[in-house]
């Protein structure tokens, strides 16, 4: 009877350890097809990052090289068109059918409006040569181009320029010259220079079309907005 009962607690001890070990085989079996799948799908997708990685940089390198050839036929472009200019402005002027200080009037204008300084500075000093840099013609010649109904308009900063060549001391300009200063800055956008300049032709030579314009000055000024009139910050958004 003790030989059977020892040998009935011997089986039962050993039948969980039999148990656990088969459950962790089991488990052990089952984890290892899980782990592989996982390998496989992480190496999958670190190529196709790879492989997007590469087209990216090939697209980069593709747009890098298409954005230098455009620079090149800019460059190409620009280096041209300063040529033409050049070959332009050293053009005998005499030998085309438009009047020399006119065609050179029309260049200046239009070289300037483009921002090619250094090419509308030659026009105009060849167009001040024509007139032998005289202030009287120059300041007649601002004044027709502000004035004519064929050039009004058009010449504005041309115009402007001829003015500020003979510009100097208010007190030793003549009343026509402050008069096509006055217009010349007006028309440019500065009114608050012209006002001054309008007063004193007044003073010098006080015609009715004179006090007539410097009307017009002094009310355009008056329209600016100013500074100190200005709503503040905080009142333009309105309030909460």
């Amino acid at each position: 009877m003790i030989l059977k009962s020892v040998l009935v607690v011997s089986c039962l001890a050993a039948t969980p350890v039999v148990l656990v070990s088969s459950a962790q085989d089991s488990r052990s079996q089952g984890s290892q097809p899980t782990s592989q799948s996982t390998k496989e799908r992480t190496k999958e997708s670190t190529n196709e990052a790879s492989n997007d990685a590469g087209e990216l940089r090939s697209e980069v390198t593709r747009l890098r090289e298409a954005l230098q050839r455009e620079r090149e036929r800019a460059d190409e472009a620009l280096r041209e068109l300063r040529e033409a200019l050049d070959m332009l402005l050293r053009e005998d002027r005499h030998e085309r059918n438009c009047t020399p200080s006119r065609d050179l009037l029309t260049q200046h204008e239009w070289l300037h409006e483009r921002g090619h300084d250094d090419h509308a500075a030659v026009a105009f000093e060849r167009l001040v040569e024509q007139y032998d840099d005289d202030h009287s013609r120059l300041n007649r010649l601002a004044w027709h181009l502000m004035s004519d109904d064929e050039t009004c308009g058009h010449f504005d900063a041309t115009a402007l320029k001829l003015a500020q060549r003979i510009e100097g001391d208010p007190e030793d300009m003549s009343h026509r010259v402050l008069d096509t200063l006055a217009l010349a800055y007006f028309l440019n956008g500065h009114l608050e220079r012209a006002v001054p300049l309008q007063q004193a032709a007044v003073e010098k030579h006080g015609s009715d079309e004179y006090r007539r314009r410097l009307r017009t000055y002094e009310a355009a000024v008056a329209a600016l907005p100013r500074v100190d009139e200005q709503p503040p910050l905080d009142a333009v958004g309105g309030g909460e």
